[in-house]
């Protein structure tokens, strides 16, 4: 797209790191959409080989010197976006062809949060309007970046000071100004593969969960829901790494939050399973 061209409705960031076949996939889905009003700005996280995109004009590559993670590749995404709403795409999960038809349909001044899906399988992660409040947002399964269409003015940075998580932190900070409008039809769809969901390991995603709980303390103090399954989910994570102390602690600590039944009882699963290290490893991917 050059410059003169007028701004796209949608603007789409894509960090990607060395996972070229997966990114092939993300880019067809945005080629594949009903709605053309669009521009995807890849920002690759300094892979070892260039990654190569469709010679379409609405894509752009932005190529970093080094690597800084997925948080600083979304906001030089968010820096370059021209469109009026920003959305993320990760670089292995595509969107349905009508998603951004969806969003164009619903429009609107607030945020808007799609139901999710995996790729090949009927099971869909379906909100509820409840469930779009900040009071319940994070009680279990946390939104993803992907299903979410926010106006570019509205969005904030990403926290640098992330190594994970920091799209949890982001979504935090866009709901203390305002509430998601549901969509209640499939917007985006991840894949199960080989390698490792997002672009970060275990000992990220604990730091990241660490970090999350102290700068939202008061989040995490008032809804014991959120707080409880964020300590299950820590203690997963710390099973994973071999670490069985840790994880009984943040068990422990997610059971005297009173969390809801549904925490509680995984957490009792967890607790009895032999050894820890062999709990499997896509129920800690968040």
């Amino acid at each position: 797209m050059t410059p003169s061209a007028a701004p796209p409705l949608f603007s789409v960031v894509v960090p990607t790191h060395d996972r070229q076949a997966l990114l092939d996939d993300a880019l067809q889905s945005l080629l594949d959409q009903t709605e053309e009003s669009w521009e995807c700005i890849v920002v690759d996280d300094a892979s070892p080989t260039p990654p190569q995109v469709p010679e379409d004009p609405r894509i752009r590559l932005i190529r970093m010197p080094a690597q800084h993670g997925p948080a600083h590749c979304r906001n030089v995404g968010i820096a370059a976006a021209r469109g009026t709403y920003l959305c993320f795409l990760d670089d292995d999960d595509v969107y349905p062809p009508t998603r951004l038809a969806l969003d164009r349909r619903a429009g609107g001044e607030v945020p808007l949060l799609h139901w999710g899906g995996r790729i090949g399988e009927a099971t869909v992660t379906r909100w509820t309007r409840r469930a779009t409040t900040r009071a319940h947002l994070f009680d279990r399964t946390t939104p993803h970046l992907g299903m979410i269409t926010v106006k570019r003015e509205l969005a904030p940075m990403f926290d640098g000071d992330f190594p994970a998580c920091e799209d949890i932190d982001w979504l935090l900070r866009l709901t203390e100004e305002f509430e998601f409008e549901l969509v209640p039809e499939v917007g985006w769809l991840w894949r199960r593969h080989g390698g490792a969901r997002g672009l970060v390991g275990i000992e990220a995603r604990l730091r990241g969960s660490q970090l999350l709980m102290e700068k939202h303390h008061a989040y995490f103090a008032t809804n014991r829901t959120a707080r409880g399954f964020r300590l299950y989910r820590m203690g997963l994570l710390s099973a994973q790494l071999g670490n069985e102390t840790a994880a009984r602690h943040s068990w422990r600590l997610s059971i005297r939050s009173m969390p809801a039944p549904h925490v509680l009882l995984r957490t009792m699963w967890a607790l009895m399973r032999q050894p820890l290290r062999d709990l499997p490893l896509n129920r800690a991917r968040r």
